[in-house]
């Protein structure tokens, strides 16, 4: 299953940088609603959330790319205090 996932959160990416957003967005929405095991890692879920961010910001749904970015930065700071 996680293996599964990191390819669907790859394929998020690659259609993301194909100018295919709406595509990359289900994607991502999908794998966070699913509650990803993938979502276990801060790594992984601090990059999940980046990059719906940036597909929202792309589709001009900019109050959700925010929202997206917040959570983003949430995993980035649990990493920053686990490194310490």
């Amino acid at each position: 299953m996680k293996r599964r996932d990191r390819a669907r959160a790859q394929l998020a990416s690659t259609l993301l940088e194909q100018s295919r957003a709406k595509e990359a967005a289900d994607i991502q929405e999908a794998l966070i609603k699913e509650n990803s095991p993938i979502l276990s890692d801060s790594n992984y879920a601090a990059s999940l959330w980046n990059n719906l961010g940036n597909s929202y910001r792309v589709l001009g749904k900019l109050d959700d790319a925010r929202n997206a970015f917040e959570r983003a930065l949430q995993f980035n700071s649990d990493m920053n205090n686990d490194e310490k």
